[in-house]
């Protein structure tokens, strides 16, 4: 049961992953208003693909916080729809291994209590969506659904790692002093920076209202953006040192964390660089919003591994 239950962990790793990759989109494509109520969509359980399917005052009738939504878009209702379907089948798998640890219970009681946790996480990041499409996409909740996210995928790591552990497979670690707390640091500094990442990308959708030219957004941003720019340098400089450190132990070849670290950094500061260089082209945003969210995943994997605390 225990091999039932690692496989169904995975299955719900991945589907975090498609959910942060579908909210990516949705903020790439701007529709986040594609569907302006919540759970159904334009009244709907399965949204219309044309404005003939809509009532002719439809933008009155959907209106958010008084004010009428914008004109109906087939593309951007299907692509929220689909955002929001993924998110109900994250909410499933995790049902499934919520129900799966229960005939695990007797053998490790966390597992039961970690796959609640989670379960009822995504039920809050579920009700936190819905205040997201009632507020109008307010700032301060989409980075703490962008963070909450987060913590759920690094949760789901985090019992996987306690599976296998349970289960007797083997798992590399390394013991270097105090690196856990280093590392314990990285992914704080990460979540900062995604914070702030989450921050701009609120900035660059009020400016693209009143600014059409994209090359021109970069000159409208506050401070808070270049503060993000910088910071970039603190969190690349750590990043290798950690690489660094691990590599005395476990060859980088060998271990699969680092290797990921690696590659959400360059994708991090590729796209990073063309947002900041190339007019803020619309493919860089989801790029650079997953390649942040693997850094965090990846930091939270050698935090596991690390032998220093026992999880």
């Amino acid at each position: 049961m225990i091999h039932l239950f690692i496989r169904w962990v995975q299955i719900s790793l991945i589907a975090v992953f498609l959910v942060i990759a579908a909210g990516g989109i949705v903020r790439m494509t701007g529709a986040g208003m594609g569907c302006p109520d919540w759970p159904k969509c334009f009244g709907q359980y399965i949204p219309p693909t044309d404005i003939s399917q809509l009532p002719p005052d439809y933008k009155e009738i959907y209106k958010v916080q008084g004010k009428e939504i914008a004109d109906f878009s087939p593309i951007k209702t299907w692509i929220e729809y689909i955002n929001r379907l993924l998110g109900a089948l994250l909410g499933l798998f995790l049902l499934i291994v919520t129900g799966l640890s229960l005939t695990l219970f007797k053998r490790d009681k966390m597992l039961f209590l970690i796959s609640l946790f989670i379960l009822l996480l995504t039920a809050f990041q579920a009700w936190l969506g819905a205040l997201v499409v009632a507020s109008n996409l307010a700032p301060v909740r989409i980075t703490t659904h962008m963070i909450v996210a987060l913590l759920i995928a690094a949760l789901v790591l985090l019992l996987l790692s306690r599976a296998k552990r349970i289960a007797g497979i083997p798992q590399l670690s390394f013991n270097i002093t105090h690196f856990k707390y280093l590392i314990g640091g990285a992914l704080l500094l990460t979540l900062f920076q995604v914070a702030l990442g989450t921050q701009v990308r609120e900035e660059i959708d009020h400016i693209a209202m009143d600014v059409l030219d994209r090359k021109l957004w970069m000159n409208e941003l506050s401070l808070i953006f270049y503060v993000h720019r910088s910071f970039s340098i603190i969190i690349l400089g750590l990043n290798a040192f950690i690489i660094y450190q691990i590599s005395r132990q476990i060859p980088f070849l060998d271990h699969l964390p680092s290797q990921m670290v690696a590659i959400a950094l360059f994708f991090s500061i590729i796209s990073g660089v063309s947002l900041n260089y190339l007019g803020f082209p619309a493919l860089a945003q989801p790029i650079h919003l997953l390649a942040g969210s693997l850094l965090f995943i990846a930091q939270f994997a050698m935090f596991l591994q690390a032998k220093m605390i026992k999880i």
